[in-house]
C-alpha cells in the first residue's frame, strides 16, 4: 500500500506530466473512470454529445467533478475534459460515440454546420480503435495520450 507521501509525490508527478493542477489530477484519479479525454477546438465553439452505443447499462461519462454527463461545450478558450468509466460487467466490447457540432453561424444556411463524429472502441487494453467521420469541411482528428486516454481535435 502506498504511503500518503508516495501518493502525493505520484499525484504531483502526474500533474506535472499532464499539465493539470494537483487538485485536478487528484479529481481525475477519484472519479471511478477507466480513461480521461480532452477535446480541443482549434476554431469556433462546439457542442459535444457523448453516447454509449454498446453495453449501455455498464458504462458512463463524468466531468472533472465526477458528475455523470452526456454533453459539454468546447471552444478555443475552453478545453473540455471527460472521463469514461465502466463497471465489472463490461468488457472491451463496449463502444461509444463522441459527436461534435460547431455552433451555427446565423449568416449561413441550414445543414451547413461543421460536424465530427468519433466512434470509439478498443481492440484491448491501451489499444483504442477510433473511426472518424467529418462533415461540411470540419477537421477532425485524435491521438493517444499514453497512460491517460485519447485527445480529440476539432476545427
Amino acid at each position: 500500500m502506498a504511503t500518503p507521501i508516495k501518493f502525493i509525490s505520484l499525484l504531483a508527478t502526474t500533474a506535472l506530466a499532464t499539465g493539470l493542477s494537483i487538485c485536478q489530477a487528484g479529481a481525475l484519479n477519484t472519479c471511478d473512470t477507466h480513461t480521461w479525454h480532452t477535446i480541443i477546438s482549434n476554431e469556433g465553439n462546439w457542442k459535444a454529445t457523448l453516447q454509449v452505443i454498446n453495453q449501455m447499462e455498464h458504462a458512463w461519462f463524468t466531468d472533472q467533478s465526477c458528475s455523470r454527463i452526456h454533453s459539454l461545450g468546447v471552444s478555443p478558450m475552453n478545453l473540455a475534459q471527460f472521463g469514461f468509466g465502466f463497471d465489472s460487467q463490461a468488457d472491451f466490447d463496449v463502444a461509444y460515440t463522441l459527436t461534435l457540432v460547431q455552433d451555427k453561424n446565423p449568416a449561413t444556411s441550414h445543414f451547413t454546420s461543421k460536424a465530427c463524429v468519433f466512434v470509439i472502441t478498443a481492440k484491448g487494453p491501451a489499444n483504442p480503435d477510433v473511426a472518424v467521420n467529418s462533415y461540411h469541411g470540419a477537421k477532425c482528428d485524435w491521438k493517444v495520450v499514453k497512460g491517460k486516454g485519447e485527445d480529440f481535435y476539432v476545427g
